[in-house]
């Protein structure tokens, strides 16, 4: 089914994560194959190389800095935390 579409959404919102090993390997398979993917994730999205990745400045500071408060963090360091982590992950990043 996957060759017949356009995109693949994948939602991964909940504390320990829906997506397994064997889910993450068939989006990366496809990613690969030239197949668009965006990843919303909360808690995770670290996890997916080679994706997009849809996050928002809380997530992707919290992927870097569990103990991360907002409040703490300026808007340039979080704008440098997202071009850092696009660049770990080796993705493109939308942040909303």
């Amino acid at each position: 089914m996957v060759a017949h579409i356009d995109v693949i959404g994948v939602i991964d919102q909940v504390d320990n994560g829906g997506v397994n090993d064997l889910i993450l390997e068939s989006l990366q398979y496809w990613s690969f194959q030239g197949k668009l993917i965006v990843v919303n994730s909360r808690n995770r999205i670290g996890l997916f190389h080679g994706l997009i990745v849809k996050t928002n400045e809380i997530e992707v500071m919290r992927s870097i800095n569990k103990n991360s408060s907002l409040i703490q963090e300026s808007q340039h360091e979080i704008v440098t935390a997202g071009f850092n982590c696009r660049i770990k992950w080796a993705n493109p990043a939308v942040f909303f």
